[in-house]
């Protein structure tokens, strides 16, 4: 009896048929922010690097027929009524500190010194607000309007020698600092390509040869270095892998850096190379391209500076703008306090991206209002994991 049990349920179980579907493996990235959140945010410091050399006297547009004598720049000054960088930059530079000074602790250096030529910058030209003035708004606005008047009143001449002067307002009291829990920024504002490194490790041109024109590839070509201002020949090679790689020492130091590139000829070619590559390793890029802040003209560069304002003072602490945008807004998960919440009305919810604003998790209902009652001592600690397809 036990064996025809046995062969009776042998042969139901052989007459099943099983189907199989075919699956294809899914290959996933995980990308990680975390951050402590506190409602009180202090401003943060922004020390403003602003490029004054001989090349900002250029027209914005050498056609304009108010730009005379034909050819005119530096070394040959242009009439009043023609506008020129110098002009058009001071102009939306005076806009931004009037409308923005609370937006951020501010502070001033120019490049190349006053000296001209290839000299680093080596001089505070407005120190960033003490420490103990916490964030006074009638404090920020004075260092703003003091900023504003050096700005006005600054010589153009020289060179471009961004990479050195970037590692000097690397090391200026109040970036920096181990004891001010601040976010710490570089605003830099040029509108040529950086060279004046003696130390480029792309330099192989020499004084004996007076055109110094050589060329060793992407983004290391000589160039503009016939001229005395500009001996010895390296001062005319192009530094953009030494620049970026002192954005990058400034990074390891928790100090971003914004990238502005100013002038119609920052648009195409080794400009925007070289500013797409610091602007990369400032940690302060835009979504799309380009990755700096490209601007031709005045009006542009106040567009510019307005959408840094914003970035800069987005008070918001329940928005939390994403690095890296979710292939599926179902592949994101949010940690809080160490626990997995999911979305809902009183936790987070999802914003893709529009327009220059990055895909962004959205804080809601409870969460948000423990967020906003977060100090220094009992922060609220947000982690968010997004999973994407590869």
């Amino acid at each position: 009896m036990r064996s025809l049990v046995i062969v009776l349920a042998t042969a139901a179980f052989g007459c099943q048929v099983y189907d199989f579907e075919k699956v294809v493996p899914l290959a996933i990235a995980q990308t990680s922010q975390a951050k402590d959140v506190v409602a009180t945010k202090p401003k943060p410091n922004l020390m403003l690097l602003v490029d004054r050399s001989g090349s900002m006297k250029s027209p914005i547009n050498p056609g304009d027929p108010r730009c005379t004598p034909a050819g005119c720049g530096p070394g040959n000054p242009c009439a009043p009524s023609c506008p020129t960088r110098e002009t058009e930059m001071k102009s939306a530079m005076a806009n931004f500190l009037a409308n923005s000074s609370a937006v951020a602790r501010m502070g001033l250096t120019f490049f190349p010194h006053s000296n001209g030529g290839c000299f680093a910058a080596d001089t505070v030209d407005e120190s960033l607000p003490e420490a103990s003035n916490t964030d006074d708004v009638n404090v920020m606005r004075q260092k703003a309007m003091a900023i504003s008047g050096k700005i006005s009143s600054a010589v153009m001449n020289g060179g471009t020698p961004t990479g050195n002067s970037l590692a000097f307002v690397g090391n200026v009291p109040g970036l920096n600092d181990a004891n001010d829990f601040r976010e710490d920024l570089v605003l830099l504002l040029t509108d040529g390509l950086p060279n004046c490194n003696d130390a480029n490790m792309n330099n192989t041109c020499s004084a004996a040869n007076p055109a110094c024109r050589c060329t060793l590839g992407p983004l290391s070509a000589c160039q503009n270095a016939g001229s005395a201002a500009f001996q010895p020949c390296s001062h005319g090679c192009l530094d953009a892998i030494g620049t970026a790689e002192k954005i990058q020492a400034l990074r390891a130091k928790n100090i971003r850096t914004v990238v502005v590139g100013f002038g119609a000829d920052t648009a195409t070619g080794d400009a925007a190379d070289t500013l797409n590559l610091m602007a990369e390793a400032g940690g302060f890029a835009r979504t799309g391209t380009p990755k700096f802040y490209r601007a031709a003209n005045g009006q542009e560069l106040t567009a510019a500076l307005d959408d840094i304002s914003r970035r800069i003072g987005d008070a918001d602490p329940c928005k939390f703008p994403l690095t890296v945008e979710p292939s599926d807004p179902r592949f994101l998960s949010v940690i809080v306090n160490g626990e997995s919440v999911t979305t809902g009305a009183d936790t987070w919810s999802y914003a893709p991206p529009q327009g220059m604003t990055p895909a962004t998790v959205v804080a809601q209902g409870r969460l948000c209002q423990n967020i906003n009652t977060a100090d220094t001592r009992n922060p609220v600690k947000i982690q968010i994991r997004i999973l994407q397809k590869l």
